[in-house]
């Protein structure tokens, strides 16, 4: 997925879940909106990532390069019945480097993906820090599903928002029914909004809609997304959460097959785009286009070893640019 503003990634954003209270017995890194709301019985540190690296043939050219691995640590306590208290702290690391600085996914020396504290309950989640967007919970869970190559028709999305303040309450496991809120104050005069940001999922049956604005000076951004089990050759259709990349949960199949997914976005000077993908069993394809109305296509394979270990082949056409990578990846 390298190429993005804010790669992400492991798709939705803490995630699908870290066990506060017994929910499961292993972190997997995801959004923060997908933490799951009951406080924990005590405190406990969690230590999660995945490693992700393999070969990329660009055009000619053949290169060791990172899948975007990462190192994370999550710490939480419970505060009273309902209240409890959570911190996370995600690095990035550049495993063909042997570095923590990976500027080739994020553009940035700055090696920490997402470091923030805050507060949950039924009520929800307040967050403080730097952490996963609104627009990837609303949006870029659904046009984007990749490892490597996604996200080109989500134009200027964030997968994360630095110096922010966000409340997110879900109403599902899965953030299907959720709300995601969150304000932007960066630069030097803190009184300032650079960014304010809502968006949100409702689920109609098997249909997920997601919709989401942001107030960003003269480039305020809009989009919609979806996301729908389908039949395909007589298959049926339904989903389990399953961690694949950054922030963005891939579908595994289980008794269903097919999942078709996509959205729209549009920014008012940077222009529109668009994707639509279906994930077939443990195949991935995705058309998108960006604001200069360029096609991407991409192919994506995943063969599971493991519930752990998995072996992943993506390639990528975009006009005359032809790439490909095959990766080893371990979650732990």
């Amino acid at each position: 997925m390298s190429g993005k503003v804010t790669d992400s990634v492991r798709n939705v954003v803490l995630g699908a879940a870290i066990s506060l209270a017994g929910v499961s017995p292993q972190a997997i890194a995801g959004p923060a909106q997908w933490v799951p709301l009951t406080p924990p019985a005590d405190t406990k540190v969690f230590v999660y990532g995945y490693a992700r690296t393999g070969v990329q043939k660009n055009n000619a050219d053949l290169a060791v390069v990172d899948g975007d691995s990462s190192l994370g640590f999550a710490a939480t306590t419970k505060l009273g019945d309902d209240l409890g208290a959570y911190a996370v702290y995600e690095n990035s690391v550049w495993t063909s480097a042997g570095s923590i600085v990976t500027p080739a996914l994020w553009y940035t020396s700055n090696p920490t993906k997402f470091a923030y504290v805050g507060l949950k309950g039924s009520w929800g989640a307040m967050t403080l820090g730097s952490q996963w967007a609104p627009l990837a919970g609303a949006i870029g869970n659904y046009v984007d599903k990749s490892h490597y190559y996604g996200g080109h028709g989500f134009v200027n999305g964030q997968y994360r928002m630095s110096h922010s303040v966000s409340y997110q309450r879900c109403w599902d496991q899965n953030c299907y029914k959720a709300l995601f809120t969150d304000v932007q104050m960066e630069g030097g005069d803190y009184s300032n909004i650079d960014r304010a940001t809502v968006g949100g999922n409702w689920q109609i049956g098997n249909l997920v809609l997601g919709a989401a604005y942001q107030d960003h000076g003269d480039d305020d951004f809009s989009g919609v997304s979806f996301q729908i089990p389908i039949r395909v050759f007589g298959y049926g259709s339904g989903i389990s959460v399953e961690s694949a990349k950054v922030g963005i949960a891939r579908k595994k199949a289980g008794e269903y097959k097919a999942i078709l997914a996509g959205g729209y976005v549009s920014n008012e000077i940077t222009g529109t785009g668009w994707d639509v993908n279906l994930q077939f069993g443990d195949w991935w394809f995705d058309y998108s286009e960006d604001q200069d109305n360029v096609a991407r296509i991409i192919v994506d394979y995943q063969y599971p070893i493991t519930t752990k270990f998995a072996i992943i082949g993506e390639a990528m056409s975009q006009e005359s640019d032809q790439r490909g990578v095959l990766l080893m990846s371990l979650d732990f």
